[in-house]
């Protein structure tokens, strides 16, 4: 048959997480390809205007071209597409979105001062742009974490100095 430019299927992404995420295309082309990805934030427009990545080739056929993506900003939709050169010239898939998972908030203890019934836990707190309340579980044994204590509130992104106090514990006895 004649040459014609690739051709795509509707675009695909999975095993999204908060900084990465897997991308991919069906592509059909009667002739030996060279294929590229575009990614880009913002704005659907602006997929047109990111730099070409990831140039592969491939013989003439059908085929799946997933592509990983790794080093995204959690909680951000990304707008991506193909491009495929052929000898018939180049054509463009369809634009994709996805939007990357948010990073779970992060918690640094720092110190644990006790007193002979209770304890003050002492940490940082990085709620990672959402209102974030924490938790401290605490027990007998570190396999069974029964009581806990609500900790401090915050929804900045940076760590915040934070605390919760622990009440009615046993004197002389080890907790975790």
């Amino acid at each position: 048959g004649n040459a014609q430019v690739g051709t795509f299927t509707a675009p695909n992404s999975y095993n999204i997480t908060a900084n990465s995420a897997t991308i991919s295309f069906q592509v059909t082309s009667n002739s030996t390809t060279t294929l590229y990805s575009q990614l880009a934030t913002g704005d659907a427009g602006n997929v047109a205007l990111a730099p070409l990545s990831g140039a592969g080739g491939n013989a003439a056929g059908t085929w799946v071209s997933p592509k990983n993506l790794t080093g995204l900003t959690p909680n951000t939709t990304y707008y991506f597409r193909y491009r495929c050169d052929n000898a018939s010239g180049t054509s463009f898939s369809t634009t994709g979105s996805f939007t990357t998972l948010s990073a779970a908030p992060t918690i640094s203890v720092i110190s644990y001062p006790a007193t002979h019934n209770g304890a003050t836990i002492n940490y940082w707190l990085n709620a990672n742009g959402y209102a974030t309340t924490s938790l401290v579980r605490y027990g007998l044994t570190s396999g069974s974490l029964t009581n806990q204590a609500t900790g401090s509130s915050t929804s900045g992104t940076t760590a915040v100095a934070s605390f919760a106090n622990l009440s009615g514990l046993s004197s002389n006895t080890t907790y975790y």
